[in-house]
C-alpha cells in the first residue's frame, strides 16, 4: 500500500470518528446547567475572574461556588478548562457542551493511535474509535458539563500510555518529559487517573516488555506524591 493511500484511509477514518462524535451528541449541545454544574460553572466566583486561577490550583473544587460547598475533589485543570469556556462563552451553555463533545472525540482518536500503535491494524483502530465515541456508556461523562474531568483525565491518561510505548521503543527525552508531565495533567484532571500505573504494568504482562525502573518509578513516585 503505498503512502498517499495510507494517508487517504487515515483522514477518512478520522473524519468518519469526528462526525460519528457530533452526530451522537448533537442533541446534548442544548442542554442547561444542572446539579453540579450550578456550583462548578453557573455559580462559581473562581473561573469567571482569572486572578483567581492561583485559588483553582491550590483548593478544592468547590471552593470557587458562591455556596462555598465543601468537596474531596481536587481537579484544578477541570476547572481551569471552565475558566477558558467561561472567558470565551460566558454563561452560554452551548460551549461548555461544544468543549465536552471535543473532549470525547480526543478521547476516541487517541484510543484510535493506541490500538494502531499495539497491533498494526487500522481497521481494527478505526472499529474500536467507533465503538467507544457512540458507546451509550459514555453519555453522562459527555452530556454532563460536571463530567468533564473523565473524558479530559482519559485523553492524558492515553497520551502517556503512548508516550510510554513509543519511548520504550526510542528513548528520546522529549518523549520521556511528555510521559511524565501527561501523569501529572491527567492527575490534575481527576483523580481515577492514580490507575495509570496499574494500565502500565497490564502493558507490559499483556505484551511481555521488560520493565524499564528509570522509566516506571518516575511515573509512579507522581501518582504516590498525589
Amino acid at each position: 500500500m503505498n503512502i498517499p493511500l495510507q494517508r487517504k484511509i487515515i483522514l477518512i477514518q478520522v473524519t468518519l470518528i469526528i462526525i460519528m462524535g457530533f452526530a451522537v451528541y448533537a442533541n446534548s449541545l442544548k442542554g442547561e446547567f444542572i446539579r453540579d454544574d450550578i456550583n462548578l460553572v453557573k455559580y462559581n466566583t473562581y473561573i469567571k475572574d482569572w486572578s483567581k486561577v492561583l485559588n483553582i490550583f491550590m483548593e478544592n473544587a468547590g471552593s470557587g461556588s458562591l455556596a462555598r460547598v465543601k468537596s474531596d475533589a481536587y481537579r484544578p485543570l477541570q476547572m481551569f478548562t471552565y475558566m477558558i469556556d467561561y472567558s470565551i462563552w460566558g454563561l452560554n451553555v452551548l460551549g461548555y457542551h461544544i468543549t465536552n463533545t471535543l473532549l470525547h472525540i480526543l478521547v476516541a482518536l487517541l484510543i484510535y493511535w493506541l490500538i494502531y500503535i499495539l497491533y498494526n491494524n487500522r481497521l481494527l483502530s478505526f472499529f474500536t474509535s467507533i465503538i467507544f465515541v457512540v458507546h451509550p456508556v459514555n453519555t453522562e461523562a459527555v452530556s454532563y458539563i460536571s463530567g468533564r474531568g473523565d473524558p479530559l483525565s482519559a485523553s492524558f491518561i492515553l497520551l502517556c500510555i503512548i508516550f510510554y510505548i513509543k519511548y520504550l521503543h526510542s528513548e528520546s527525552i522529549a518523549l520521556y518529559l511528555s510521559i511524565l508531565l501527561s501523569c501529572m495533567l491527567a492527575i490534575l484532571s481527576k483523580e481515577n487517573a492514580l490507575i495509570l500505573p496499574i494500565l502500565l504494568l497490564l502493558y507490559h504482562y499483556a505484551f511481555k516488555k521488560r520493565i524499564k525502573l528509570k522509566l516506571f518509578l518516575p511515573t509512579l513516585s507522581i501518582i504516590f506524591i498525589y
